[in-house]
């Protein structure tokens, strides 16, 4: 629902979309997950599970912590080129 209390799509847009007959825009998939109280990534299914645990950690990190992680990643890609 937005801000004044209407709902982002109607009934009528949402049935379309779970029938295939109106594509799912970003914006509205956003706007599910904010309604639902989750992240765009739990709709997406992981190729790798492991993902799912790095996510999760990441997510009860501290902006400092979430820092480093990134700063590891980038050097782990820029050592394996």
């Amino acid at each position: 629902m937005d801000e004044n209390g209407k709902p982002f799509l109607s009934n009528v847009s949402i049935s379309r979309i779970e029938r295939g007959d109106q594509e799912l825009t970003f914006t509205n998939l956003k706007r599910f997950a904010e309604a639902l109280g989750c992240h765009v990534s739990d709709f997406i299914e992981p190729k790798d599970k492991r993902e799912i645990e790095i996510i999760a950690a990441f997510r009860d990190m501290d902006n400092a912590q979430k820092d480093q992680l990134a700063s590891y990643a980038n050097f782990l890609k820029i050592k394996d080129k």
